[in-house]
């Protein structure tokens, strides 16, 4: 079940890299100038802003799908299995 998990997470990660870009392309100037005027270090003006949440929704998107391959996969194997006894 690992290497189904592994599998669909590797399909899901060229998705979660675009979003990802996207979010990082979304940053306004404004936000990153002030941030330098605030003395910021440039690190710091990308990962307080925006790379908190965008790692979160990225993981729950990478995450999710897979655990639902494998949901999945258990039920269809414990309903053929129930079957194949009766």
């Amino acid at each position: 079940m690992l290497l189904v998990i592994l599998a669909a997470a590797w399909k899901e990660i060229s998705y979660n890299f675009l979003f990802f870009l996207a979010g990082l392309q979304a940053i306004p100037l404004s936000l990153l100038e002030a941030s330098a005027i605030d003395g910021a270090s440039p690190r710091r003006r990308v990962t307080a802003m925006l790379l908190n949440s965008l790692v979160m929704a990225t993981t729950l998107l990478a995450i999710v799908p897979p655990v639902m391959v494998v949901l999945l996969m258990q039920r269809w194997f414990a309903r053929g299995l129930v079957e194949a006894e009766k």
